[in-house]
């Protein structure tokens, strides 16, 4: 799973993360704000989440703490 450094989006955009990696990952909030968990996602599955609240907000992946991004919401 890649993970884009920033996504800019709009209040009320879902965000829909697709798992193409043959390694389990994880998409977890990192910010307090706005908490969301995929838990284990394996290849083939995805996990969306939609943003609500003007900010913005950081995510890892909670097997591969290295792998993270950020979601302006505007």
């Amino acid at each position: 799973m890649e993970f884009p450094a920033v996504v800019t989006i709009k209040r009320g955009d879902t965000i829909v993360w697709k798992q193409m990696d043959d390694v389990e990952h994880t998409v977890t909030s990192a910010s307090a704000e706005q908490r969301y968990d995929s838990g284990v996602l394996k290849q083939g599955k995805s996990f969306q989440f939609t943003f609500n609240v003007p900010g913005t907000y950081y995510y890892k992946c909670s097997l591969h703490p290295i792998m993270r991004g950020k979601i302006v919401v505007e």
